[in-house]
Parts: structure tokens; C-alpha cells; sequence
């Protein structure tokens, strides 16, 4: 995940992806990203493992492609 991607999010009760969101920030060495909520505009910090990607940003597309070819 990179910051800018449509993500689904879990609820800590739930087993559904219920809410959906935009990850503002995400820390790879604590897999947790911070997202922001579309339904409530908070921002909460969830485990990558509640988290589900919906789609790439479009910067991001570009972003993964020039790494693709660099390797």
C-alpha cells in the first residue's frame, strides 16, 4: 500500500470490510497505515492486515511501473 490508495477496512468486531477509506500513511516496519474514513472524515490507524485495496492512485500506477523497469 502507498499513500493515496482507495482501501476497505475491517472492523475490529466484524469479520465484513464495512468502511472505506484513503491511506494517508502507511509504516512498513509496523504494517499499520493510517486511513481516512470516507463515512465519519476521521483519520484512524489500522492494521494492514484489515485492509483490503479497492485501487491503486494514479501516481502510484506510475510509480510502481518505473520500479518495475528499473529492476
Amino acid at each position: 500500500m502507498i499513500e493515496g490508495d482507495l482501501v476497505r477496512c475491517v472492523d475490529w468486531g466484524s469479520s465484513e470490510f464495512e468502511e472505506v477509506g484513503v491511506v494517508v500513511e502507511y509504516q512498513t516496519w509496523e504494517k499499520v497505515a493510517s486511513v481516512l474514513i470516507q463515512s465519519t472524515g476521521e483519520v484512524k490507524r489500522i492494521p494492514a492486515r484489515n485492509l483490503q485495496l479497492i485501487k491503486r492512485a494514479p501516481q502510484n500506477v506510475e510509480k510502481l511501473k518505473k520500479l518495475k523497469e528499473s529492476s
